[in-house]
Order: structure tokens, then sequence, then C-alpha cells
């Protein structure tokens, strides 16, 4: 999920979806000049997002401190926070824990509950998501062992989305014949 900073995918799809809500906020009746209208807003994130799963209180936490960097006008330490949530490494660990007060790096485990939560931000206007794994061939031809390994995850990946884990994910996996 690594992307261009400043104009990527994550953070227009973060933008569109926080403006939606705050919208909602709005149209509820609370002013956007509002004492408590950042806090209506986050409330909706969590809210939005507290129906996928206990372990995605990471992203819900990070997506709310965005909301209000971005209301503070604080853009860079926003980004920051979407740099983090796709796994750059060159993101200091101490920036998020001042930040948003989420520790640690995202490990491996984390990517399936933060695609679900990638997902439901998706589907608050678009039907889904389409995943292209492109040339699968090219594991034929690394090292056996991680050959194996690959095809263990795609293997998994291609159940999960076919038992519905992941509502709103396409896969399209393609490759060349050798």
């Amino acid at each position: 999920l690594y992307y261009q900073r400043q104009d990527g995918a994550l953070r227009l799809l973060v933008e569109a979806w926080i403006n939606d809500l705050e919208t909602k906020v709005c149209d509820s009746g609370l002013s956007e000049d509002h004492p408590d209208f950042l806090d209506a807003v986050c409330d909706k994130i969590e809210t939005y997002l507290s129906g996928i799963d206990e372990q995605i209180g990471r992203m819900a936490t990070v997506l709310r401190a965005y909301a209000r960097l971005r209301f503070e006008d604080k853009t860079e330490d926003a980004q920051l926070l979407l740099d983090w949530m796709c796994g750059d490494p060159n993101v200091p660990a101490a920036s998020v824990t001042r930040l948003a007060a989420v520790k640690g790096r995202l490990e491996d485990a984390d990517v399936k509950f933060f695609l679900r939560g990638l997902l439901e931000i998706i589907r608050f206007r678009q039907a889904g998501l389409i995943l292209i794994v492109d040339e699968l061939e090219t594991a034929t031809r690394i090292q056996s062992n991680l050959a194996k390994k690959t095809w263990e995850v795609l293997k998994d990946w291609t159940n999960a989305i076919a038992d519905n884990e992941f509502p709103g994910l396409f896969m399209i996996a393609t490759g060349t014949p050798a």
C-alpha cells in the first residue's frame, strides 16, 4: 500500500471520506465553527470503523488524529500519519506516538485489519477496490523457500477474498506463461 508522498491515493480517499463525515455532522445541525464539531467528526470516524474488528482500533486512532491535524492545518504532521499507515519505514515511531498516541510499526498481521478499514472508507463512495497482482511468473524464478511463501500468501489472500472476508475487494492475478 505504499504510495507517492503528497498526492497519494490514500490521502485522496481519506480526505474525501472525512469530508463526507463532516457533511454528515453539519447535516445533523452542528456547524463547522461549533467547538464540538471536530469531536463529532472524530466520533463518526470511531463509530464507522468500530464495526470491523477490535484490531482496527489503531487505524481509527490514527484517522482521528489525522482529522484533528488536518483541522488545525498541520498538513505535514497529518501526512506523516498516512505514511505510517502505508508502512513507510522512514516515519519515526516517536512521531506517530506523539501525534496519535499509537506505538510501534505496522506488522504483517496489521495489513488485513487495515485493509478492512480501507475498504470501509472506499465503500463509503465506491463499490470496492480492485487489487491487481501482476507478473506472477516471477515467483517461479526466486528461491524455492521464498517462492513457497509467496504462493502460500497468494493462496491465503485468494481464499480470504473468496470467503468474503474483504467485502468489496476484487483481485485480478496475471502472469505470462513461461
